[in-house]
């Protein structure tokens, strides 16, 4: 789920981004080895150095529909020469906005 995360957080700075914290993680059901899963992600918020994404891991089965197994909230700084970029508030053209 971090990786997918990061992903989502590296598409929305534009460039490199890594994660700073996992705020929490919930595990709802259990998950046997071999099955499918489906990672989505949403961004939860924009901070002033920081982006919040919320992740949930969805199991897809033939024998049943789509069901919630785990999910958790991350927290990414997008970087720039091994230093966090600061974020302005906002979006700009469906695109956060960076400064430096």
């Amino acid at each position: 789920m971090d990786i997918a995360g990061g992903i989502f957080a590296s598409k929305t700075a534009g460039g490199r981004c890594a994660t700073v914290a996992i705020d929490a993680m919930t595990f709802k059901k259990s998950v046997l080895v071999g099955e499918v899963m489906c990672i989505c992600t949403d961004l939860i918020r924009i901070g002033t150095i920081s982006i919040s994404v919320h992740g949930a891991r969805v199991l897809r089965s033939k024998q049943a529909p789509r069901f919630l197994v785990t999910e958790g909230k991350f927290v990414y700084v997008a970087l720039a020469a091994g230093r966090a970029l600061e974020w302005r508030k906002g979006v700009i053209g469906g695109q956060p906005a960076r400064v430096g």
